[in-house]
């Protein structure tokens, strides 16, 4: 698509990366996402790594869970 600005400069290759100072983005252009489920993800994941709770349900007993099911560690490992 052609620039509607009478006095910007043709790109004529436009597969190539360019420059336009008429160009300015919004800043309504995306919405903000919602981290919140990323956040908790990402809270269980540390408390699976910290052994803790990650104040979600389950969190605690991830640890002896992996245990479980691969096989946890012989004595004097």
């Amino acid at each position: 698509e052609a620039c509607s600005e009478d006095h910007a400069e043709e790109v004529r290759d436009k597969e190539r990366a360019n420059f336009c100072d008429y160009f300015k983005p919004s800043p309504d252009a995306f919405p903000a996402q919602d981290n919140a489920a990323a956040n908790a993800s990402r809270n269980e994941l540390e408390a699976l790594f910290r052994g803790g709770d990650a104040n979600a349900e389950g969190a605690s007993t991830a640890p002896r869970s992996l245990d479980d099911l691969f096989g946890g560690k012989e004595d004097g490992e």
